[in-house]
């Protein structure tokens, strides 16, 4: 399981804040979006909210709206972009927090995340019956290998099966090592089925991310940890830049989220899972 910036700042927005993701139903001008199917709110409702293109000429832009208007469901913007907003453009509304707060509070989780929370990897090699030893990829370029996975055979009409997490017992990693080169490979200690597929799981450290395809490698349960952290990091950002009169409400969601983010956390920690077996051999040149 991974997922990118874009579809991260999505989730963490709608756990944070308003959220609007949709499409303009008109073409309007290089100041104007109108959206007739979602944007029915009361007169002033997206004003001062922040807008991002996500589709078409102005992808990845981003604007503060001056005036919303509920009648006409249309949005004013404060500067324009440079292409006329076009119908069928999509669009995302951010009512309180803007984007880049999003990613600076997301950044700001990852540097939480460890020692619990790491990066996650998977290179994929088909196996074929009758053989045992399989290369280990270095693809990933995640230097340390935390686990092997094995498709599991479920029921004959599945396309997509489960994989399952071999037990160390099952396999160990032999390294060739020349003195300049490092050559690891995997040996199985059973008989594999073949098609099947093989993942080796690879680890490392939470890196930022800056660009929307940037990937987080995090699998779902983790991931949700993520994103309520990024919500109260939000909130911490909230808290340091407002007035006397709102910080106490910015540091009582602080408080909430902070707590939900610590019981996920204590949930999902998890006894370190048994390295897999290794045998280096070197060879003599």
């Amino acid at each position: 399981m991974s997922t990118t910036l874009s579809a991260a700042r999505s989730a963490i927005a709608a756990r944070a804040q308003e959220f609007l993701s949709g499409a303009a139903t008109q073409t309007t001008n290089t100041t104007n979006l109108t959206d007739t199917n979602l944007l029915q709110h009361a007169d002033g409702y997206w004003s001062e909210s922040t807008v991002l293109f996500t589709s078409g000429a102005n992808n990845g832009l981003a604007r503060r709206i001056q005036t919303y208007t509920g009648t006409s469901s249309t949005a004013v913007l404060y500067s324009a972009v440079p292409t006329t907003i076009a119908s069928g453009v999509s669009y995302e509304l951010y009512r309180r927090f803007t984007p880049t707060d999003i990613k600076n509070g997301l950044n700001r989780a990852m540097n939480v995340a460890g020692p619990d929370f790491r990066e996650k990897v998977r290179a994929v090699a088909t196996a074929t019956a009758d053989t045992l030893q399989y290369a280990v990829p270095t693809s990933p370029g995640l230097s340390w290998l935390v686990g092997v996975e094995y498709q599991n055979f479920t029921q004959s009409g599945q396309g997509d099966w489960p994989y399952i997490r071999l037990d160390p017992s099952q396999y160990e990693i032999i390294e060739d090592f020349d003195g300049s080169l490092s050559v690891k490979t995997l040996q199985l200690r059973f008989n594999p089925q073949t098609n099947r597929l093989i993942r080796f799981v690879y680890d490392a450290p939470l890196g930022q991310v800056s660009a929307d395809a940037d990937v987080i490698h995090l699998d779902l349960p983790e991931l949700e940890w993520l994103y309520t952290q990024a919500v109260a990091e939000l909130w911490r950002i909230e808290a340091s830049r407002t007035s006397d009169a709102s910080r106490r409400s910015a540091l009582e969601e602080l408080a909430r989220w902070d707590a939900t983010a610590d019981k996920l956390r204590r949930q999902m920690i998890q006894p370190p899972a048994q390295a897999p077996l290794r045998r280096t051999r070197f060879t003599v040149v």
